[in-house]
């Protein structure tokens, strides 16, 4: 539930200073500041997947 959470407020925050930036006509800025955010939460997801194989290979014993 926390990385759900986490990922939403990630979200609101690069949606908001993407807005600020698109106001101030700095569009070029935003537009990496949603790159920074998707990977952010790209990075995220890719360590809980890799929690949950980990967990799975320890209760399957798989290697």
């Amino acid at each position: 539930m926390d990385v759900i959470l986490t990922i939403a407020g990630i979200g609101i925050l690069v949606a908001v200073i993407q807005a600020v930036l698109k106001q101030a006509g700095k569009e070029d800025y935003g537009i990496w500041v949603v790159i920074a955010g998707s990977v952010s939460v790209l990075l995220l997801i890719v360590q809980r997947v890799a929690e949950l194989i980990n967990q799975v290979r320890t209760t399957f014993h798989l290697w």
